[in-house]
């Protein structure tokens, strides 16, 4: 596991999880070829790329959105595990907090996806 910190909070990377990059950008660009079929090439695989990249951000921003909220509470998240097998895995070692805590610790990924 390759280990990461973002504002203090470790994040595990299991290597293979880089894999599925190209993975992700050969599908995105595939499925722009099926949508748009006289598209061309060229433009298909960069909008492929674009597309992987959004994706990405969207799904990584969701989480460090999260850090930061928890953070902001006063009851910091602890890691989060980046693997193939599930999306990023957010853990909070200390789970006994009041409920308007746990609104604030979940906040911050949401808050990110609307803007």
């Amino acid at each position: 596991m390759m280990i990461l910190k973002i504002f203090k909070t470790p994040i595990h990377i299991q290597p293979a999880i880089f894999l599925l990059i190209p993975v992700l950008w050969i599908g995105a660009t595939c499925l722009n070829r099926y949508w748009h079929p006289n598209q061309n090439f060229w433009l298909s695989i960069l909008l492929g790329f674009i597309t992987m990249l959004l994706l990405i951000l969207a799904d990584f921003g969701h989480s460090i959105a999260h850090i930061s909220s928890a953070r902001y509470s006063g009851y910091p998240m602890d890691e989060i595990r980046l693997t193939v097998t599930q999306m990023p895995h957010t853990l909070y070692n200390n789970n006994l907090v009041p409920p308007n805590v746990h609104r604030m610790r979940a906040l911050g990924g949401p808050l990110f996806n609307a803007i």
